[in-house]
């Protein structure tokens, strides 16, 4: 599909006189336009394929680690090859959640969210994190003593 815009976008380049920077210009335009009609004003495509890029750019130890095991194994290419696996599977995940977080909001917006369960949700939160904590203080406690 790709290789068919671009022929298209040289097509119309060539027999319109215009050039390829603004036709993609167009292009991009037309689809944030579009994307704002069904998804309303909050949603930016660009920005959200930005923090994807952005998120399988970012230095990872564990990233590191498969580096310097690939050098020591002597298989730089393979670790190589991981390490771009692992960045776009990133930038992949982080982009969907970023679409289900948007697509979401409008669900969540019908809903109502102001009962009382959901006020009693943050202190009931913190009581089972507080439960947790004194259940492995207490199975700790013998291995101290």
């Amino acid at each position: 599909m790709n290789k068919q815009i671009l022929e298209v976008v040289e097509a119309v380049s060539n027999e319109k006189g215009v050039a390829r920077e603004i036709i993609f210009e167009a292009l991009e335009a037309a689809l944030a336009s579009a994307t704002r009609r069904k998804h309303g004003d909050d949603i930016d495509v660009r920005g959200i394929l930005g923090i994807g890029a952005a998120a399988g750019l970012l230095p990872c130890p564990s990233a590191l680690v498969v580096l310097l095991s690939a050098i020591a194994l002597h298989r730089l290419a393979f670790g190589l090859a991981l390490i771009v696996a692992f960045s776009v599977g990133l930038a992949a995940t982080i982009t969907a959640i970023g679409l289900v977080a948007v697509l979401a909001r409008r669900a969540f917006g019908r809903a109502r969210l102001d009962g009382p369960l959901i006020r009693a949700l943050p202190a009931l939160s913190a009581a089972v994190i507080v439960a947790v904590g004194l259940v492995i203080t207490v199975k700790a406690i013998p291995a101290v003593v």
